[in-house]
């Protein structure tokens, strides 16, 4: 397996991974195995169907993409691992080429940015002073009353300022 990065815009990028030889091997019979598994034949139990049969069954396509399906996940991981890489984005796959020698599977996400910091210390900075007049207040106060009161009911008559449900 063999993953390669390349940036795109801003942070967005891909992740090629591509897998072949002995490993791309492996993976393929592992999958025409499962897929095999869910093969009926009239006169086989199923999952015993002869491999000769099973292989005029399942195309080769077909175990391909399973094969891709069941290891996307841990070529990733792996491709990540490989490249230092931390996606920052849910990474979407795709499958630019596959068939019987190799799987080339692109993987687009997007990572943390890199940036510098500048000087930072020894800014010089004012704050201006604050001047809050009585009036803007009882305006907020009002506001946050008004905002987490409570209805309490009573049993008396309803006066002036009282909210009453009527039904």
């Amino acid at each position: 397996m063999a993953a390669n990065w390349t940036l795109k815009e801003k942070s967005n990028g891909e992740m090629v991974v591509t897998v072949e030889g002995e490993e791309w091997k492996k993976v393929c019979d592992k999958a025409f195995r499962k897929l095999a598994q869910t093969v009926q034949v009239e006169g086989f139990r199923k999952g015993h169907v002869p491999a000769q049969i099973l292989a005029q069954r399942i195309p080769a396509y077909q175990t391909q993409v399973q094969a891709v399906s069941d290891n996307a996940n841990e070529w990733m991981i792996a491709g990540l691992k490989e490249l230092g890489l931390e996606p920052v984005s849910q990474p979407v796959l795709d499958i630019r080429g596959i068939d019987a020698d190799h799987a080339e599977i692109v993987f687009e996400f997007t990572v943390a940015p890199d940036f510098e910091i500048g000087q930072y210390k020894d800014l010089d900075y004012k704050l201006g002073d604050l001047e809050v007049t009585e009036e803007e207040y009882d305006k907020e106060l009002g506001r946050l009353r008004e905002k987490y009161a409570d209805i309490v009911e009573k049993d008396s008559e309803a006066a002036m300022g009282d909210t009453v449900n009527i039904n």
